[in-house]
């Protein structure tokens, strides 16, 4: 029989933000740093995938902070370096751990 955990679940907020492409949802920890984006379509497997990563995991509607949702309003309006203005924390691989950041400093490619 596997043993059961006795660590509390991480909490997490949902919010839904609309934008030109659909609803993304908006996954943020107590501090206010994103821990996910996906879009409305995909909230089963985004579920599943916070679970992967951290375990249990309380999700609850709360609003994401009004600066990350306002850096995401300005990128879909092609402010396409506001998302460097997003706190954010990522779950994954150590891959995933170096490559985050470094995607978040990098230039967007000219239009």
């Amino acid at each position: 029989m596997a043993a059961r955990s006795t660590s509390l679940p991480e909490r997490f907020g949902l919010d839904r933000l609309a934008t030109p492409i659909g609803t993304a949802l908006l996954v943020t920890d107590a501090e206010g740093a994103l821990r996910a984006l996906d879009w409305d379509d995909y909230e089963h497997r985004m579920r599943e995938l916070l679970r992967l990563h951290y375990g249990a995991v309380d999700l609850s509607q709360r609003s994401a902070p009004a600066a990350i949702k306002a850096a995401l309003s300005d990128y879909f309006a092609g402010n396409l370096g506001r998302l460097s203005a997003i706190a954010w924390r990522i779950a994954g691989t150590p891959f995933h751990k170096r490559s985050g950041p470094r995607l978040r400093k990098s230039p967007p490619a000219p239009r």
